[in-house]
């Protein structure tokens, strides 16, 4: 991987979307995998401010651009997120983690120098669920461990992930966008 590409972990996620046809009746808009993976983030859908509008069939990920890491305020994000083992972020060079960082547009969301190397903040509020694995949540004040089926409510706060073992985890995300604090 050159010093210019982001991180990605190749794998994709089946995602259906629903909609309604011109007569009000329920349908299938889309059925497909995640094409969109940078650092290890599948972004499943998107909506840019609320309420949100369940009305025509476009695509709000396919509209080109950054791929964004929050959402606007009052928009959301439904994700994916696969944290990789600590060996592997180790091995990471500062230029690629730099390089993913600004390709969703975040790089002011990183706190350098901080104890984890991909310690960030989201103007958000997430509801975040384990599903596969077991990983180390990284607070201000300490770690938190977590495993399958736990949840974590995370409200604009600065954070980092690790993944203990050799295996991907896996967490399901939904973002909301917050006001600034």
């Amino acid at each position: 991987m050159g010093t210019n590409e982001a991180i990605t972990d190749g794998a994709t996620f089946r995602r259906v979307v629903t909609g309604h046809d011109q007569r009000g009746r329920s349908i299938c808009l889309l059925d497909d995998r995640t094409r969109e993976s940078v650092g290890w983030i599948h972004n499943l859908w998107l909506t840019s401010a609320g309420p949100a509008d369940n009305s025509g069939i476009a695509d709000p990920l396919r509209r080109g651009g950054a791929i964004p890491l929050a959402p606007a305020p009052g928009g959301s994000l439904f994700r994916f997120f696969r944290v990789p083992s600590r060996s592997y972020v180790q091995s990471l060079s500062e230029e690629q983690i730099e390089a993913t960082f600004a390709l969703l547009d975040a790089g002011a969301a990183r706190h350098r120098g901080a104890g984890h190397r991909l310690m960030h903040t989201t103007q958000t509020l997430d509801y975040i669920v384990v599903l596969q694995g077991r990983v180390i949540l990284h607070l201000d004040d300490g770690d938190v461990h977590l495993g399958p089926l736990d949840t974590v409510i995370q409200r604009g706060t600065s954070h980092g992930w690790t993944n203990e073992s050799d295996e991907w985890a896996t967490l399901a995300i939904a973002m909301i966008g917050a006001q600034q604090l």
